[in-house]
């Protein structure tokens, strides 16, 4: 794929994670690859505590990868995601983005929306 039409879709998505950056420190911001942490430390499954990951981007030579924790955390949360985003998703927390509509553009921010809802509700925001 073309790596300005990668450039465009990476740009797009970062427009919709940026907002977040007031809840969630922003680690690496390159122009292939941008990424939101917790400002706390959490502690999972009794390790040390450390920042939680909640979700990037990272431009690959053929597609931008959205990764996005909480469906990683709680596999439970895929049942309140959009149908129609549930086939880009590989792996456990990985959705392949090689085309952007206005409509996955309104279901990723859904899936923002639903991750951020669940870290609130574990206090770790």
């Amino acid at each position: 794929m073309d790596s300005t039409k990668l450039k465009v879709i990476f740009n797009q998505l970062k427009q919709l994670l940026t907002p977040y950056e007031k809840y969630f420190e922003n680690q690496k911001n390159t122009d292939t690859t941008y990424d939101l942490w917790t400002k706390k430390s959490i502690s999972l499954n009794k390790r040390k505590p450390t920042a939680l990951y909640f979700t990037g981007l990272m431009i690959h030579k053929q597609h931008v990868g959205f990764y996005f924790m909480p469906i990683y955390i709680d596999p439970t949360l895929k049942n309140h995601l959009p149908e129609e985003i549930l086939p880009l998703l590989k792996g456990k927390s990985c959705f392949i983005i090689k085309k952007l509509t206005p409509e996955l553009i309104k279901q990723m921010t859904q899936l923002l929306d639903i991750g951020y809802t669940y870290y609130k509700k574990q206090g770790w925001l």
